[in-house]
């Protein structure tokens, strides 16, 4: 019974985590699609695992419940997307099939069956609700200039708004404590 539930606890951390995170991004005032923006960096009052205080972060969560959401990446950034479990799924970004290049995402469910349209990177997500966090490369200490980057190109809306996408939201949460 004691290894048994020492499993089923180590097993549900992943899962505690994300579910976390996700609920720490709506305390912050975000909904899925917005983007959160680290618009003057983390200090000590953020509590993440593994970030620095140099470098402009974006996190959002992506939940294909209610069908696609097309992702708009700017160039220049890095990070990985996981599903509800903390599982890795894709990356965007320099290591993601954009190649740092930026470009149009599209996640789907991996139960979806509809059309998918040309022109997007597709990601089949095992579960609705995912997290993803990435990280934009600061040049020659231009902060102001990586945060304007994100903020011009990145767009997140469910793809049944392709044709009229809203205006995009994004929540500066720099020395926000979740």
């Amino acid at each position: 019974d004691v290894s048994r539930g020492v499993e089923a606890f180590l097993s549900g951390l992943p899962a505690a985590s994300v579910y976390a995170a996700l609920e720490g991004m709506k305390s912050a005032g975000m909904e899925p699609g917005d983007l959160g923006i680290m618009e003057t960096l983390l200090d000590a009052r953020s509590l993440f695992l593994t970030p620095n205080t140099t470098t402009v972060y974006g996190m959002m969560e992506i939940d294909v419940k209610d069908g696609p959401v097309v992702v708009v990446l700017p160039p220049n950034v890095l990070g990985p997307i996981n599903d509800a479990f903390f599982r890795h799924v894709s990356d965007f970004g320099f290591v993601g099939p954009d190649e740092g290049k930026g470009g149009k995402y599209l996640f789907v469910h991996d139960t979806y069956d509809g059309d998918l349209p040309e022109g997007y990177f597709v990601v089949r997500m095992p579960t609705y609700r995912n997290v993803a966090f990435f990280r934009a490369v600061v040049q020659e200490g231009d902060l102001a200039g990586a945060v304007k980057g994100v903020k011009d190109v990145f767009r997140s809306y469910p793809l049944a708004m392709a044709d009229n996408p809203p205006e995009q939201r994004f929540v500066n949460v720099s020395g926000v404590q979740f």
